[in-house]
């Protein structure tokens, strides 16, 4: 956070960091995702790094 130690960290700040990195992305993929697909399923939110098994 920012350079913050943990357990520094407030619960303004964590529902901050909550609210850019999962809300947001969330909301903002949900209605392309509803036009993109008929299966019921959204896009994809993940990173991209994760290793191909």
């Amino acid at each position: 956070m920012g350079g913050v130690p943990p357990q520094d960290v407030t619960a303004e700040q964590f529902d901050h960091l909550v609210a850019v990195n999962a809300k947001a992305p969330f909301f903002i993929a949900n209605p392309i995702g509803s036009r993109h697909s008929t299966a019921g399923s959204g896009p994809e939110l993940g990173s991209g790094i994760s290793r191909p098994r």
